[in-house]
């Protein structure tokens, strides 16, 4: 019996269908390889963009510390005694011991820093220092904080926590705090001296038109910081030195050297002995020295 030969129309149909097939295979083929090679080329972009971002970054970290290294080195155009600066100021700053005790009474917790005496309107006679100081991530505000000051190498306290809250902290996120000290050590009684006589009987001189917008404060300015830090002498105020490093918007940056010790104190324009604000411990990146002070005209909570 013969075959019937496939109609030719069904041989045409199917060469249609393979060319079809294999060109829709083709363009689909080309199509995955140019989405991978897309992804390959996006993948390896990424990548070197972030490689020139961790360049810029570590030139540009390498920048600021040389900038650093430059003005710290750079010989100071004003008269580097400080022995007036610090007999101006030393029985205005004072070392704050705060505690923390648990339900029986147990110590579990102390924090020690510096503070500026001063008398503030509408808050009395107070202990300027940081939030931090007096406030634990851990276990809150403190119970009870020290105020004192040195006098021939040893401590003279003050007072611990008084009737109600003691503390006025400043409800920002800045780091500053006021601690109202007992009356009982504010003046001379019975022919005795004060604690704090000197304090209270002059007016805290501030670094006049501390604004941005009239500001006297310039990058390279001499400063000093008067505290107690944690490193170092343990029987009297001790200065660090340096320049205003950067200026932001409620810091001023600073070479001298802050630790959590004499964060809090004092920092004074060496040019004309007034108070710019009080210091507060940083680290920027790899730049440990550079800590930070907020204006004076911040402090207030």
């Amino acid at each position: 019996e013969n075959k019937k030969p496939i109609p030719i129309i069904w041989i045409i149909v199917s060469m249609a269908i393979l060319v079809i097939v294999g060109v829709l295979g083709s363009q689909v083929y080309k199509y995955f390889q140019q989405q991978k090679i897309e992804s390959e080329q996006q993948a390896m972009n990424t990548k070197a963009q972030k490689e020139a971002q961790d360049k810029l970054r570590d030139q540009q970290l390498k920048d600021l510390e040389n900038q650093v290294s430059i003005l710290k080195n750079k010989p100071s155009e004003v008269n580097t005694d400080y022995s007036s600066i610090v007999a101006e100021w030393q029985d205005r700053v004072a070392q704050v011991i705060c505690y923390w005790e648990d339900e029986r009474g147990r110590l579990i917790r102390e924090v020690s820093g510096s503070a500026l005496l001063a008398t503030i309107e509408h808050y009395g006679f107070v202990a300027i220092t940081n939030k931090h100081i007096i406030i634990d991530e851990v276990y809150g505000t403190a119970g009870s904080c020290i105020v004192g000051l040195y006098s021939s190498g040893f401590l003279t306290p003050s007072t611990k926590s008084i009737g109600g809250n003691p503390f006025l902290i400043a409800p920002n996120n800045r780091d500053s705090a006021y601690i109202r000290l007992a009356d009982d050590f504010l003046e001379s009684k019975n022919d005795t001296i004060g604690y704090f006589d000197k304090a209270t009987k002059t007016a805290l001189k501030l670094c006049s038109s501390n604004t941005f917008s009239n500001l006297i404060i310039k990058r390279g300015d001499n400063l000093i910081v008067l505290g107690y830090p944690a490193i170092g002498t343990q029987k009297g105020i001790t200065i660090t030195e340096g320049i205003i490093s950067g200026i932001e918007k409620d810091y001023y940056i600073t070479s001298a050297k802050i630790d959590h010790g004499n964060s809090g104190g004092a920092a004074i324009l060496v040019k004309d002995s007034c108070y710019i604000g009080i210091p507060t411990w940083a680290s920027t990146g790899s730049v440990e020295s550079l800590g930070r002070i907020l204006r004076t005209d911040l402090i207030s909570p």
